[in-house]
């Protein structure tokens, strides 16, 4: 014949074996939980807890997990950063990243020499996982067309014109 004890609060009683999860902790998340009906604390069976991520997160795995009675939450959470697509390398040019392509990461682009840049210089990853204006080009220079010139004469394969 056992004993079983118990502990209470003002508003609640409960076995001292009762299952007891431990608390949870999300990195770059918040977590809300609230007691069973007419309980006091949140880690007891029963508690249901929802999960947000922070700006530039994303949930992985279920938004409410539940204090179950094997003394585990019904589910394991992750808050990863959000990514944006990998950018298209412009022909004749290029692009530097800081950070990647993960939430507000700012990316610039730049042209080879003899062609110039057409669109955003500077991009940057949203939150809603887009990047922030257009993808650039790089567009040739334009040659300023040559005018009519008079021919001065030549030898051995050489032409002189005179513009």
């Amino acid at each position: 014949m056992g004993v079983t004890f118990y502990f209470s609060s003002p508003l609640f009683l409960l076995p001292v074996d009762a299952p007891w999860c431990s608390p949870i902790k999300v990195k770059y998340g918040d977590v809300y939980c609230r007691a069973p009906q007419g309980g006091y604390y949140k880690t007891a069976l029963g508690t249901r807890c929802d999960i947000r991520c922070r700006k530039g997160y994303e949930l992985h795995g279920s938004s409410q997990l539940i204090c179950q009675s094997n003394k585990r939450w019904s589910d394991k959470v992750i808050c990863k950063q959000k990514r944006c697509p990998t950018l298209a390398m412009p022909a004749n040019g290029g692009f530097k990243c800081v950070d990647g392509a993960y939430f507000n990461s700012r990316c610039e682009y730049y042209c080879s020499p003899g062609y110039t840049l057409k669109g955003e210089r500077t991009v940057t990853c949203m939150d809603n996982k887009a990047w922030s204006g257009r993808p650039a080009s790089c567009v040739g220079k334009k040659m300023s067309p040559l005018s009519e010139g008079t021919y001065l004469g030549g030898a051995g394969g050489f032409r002189t014109v005179d513009f």
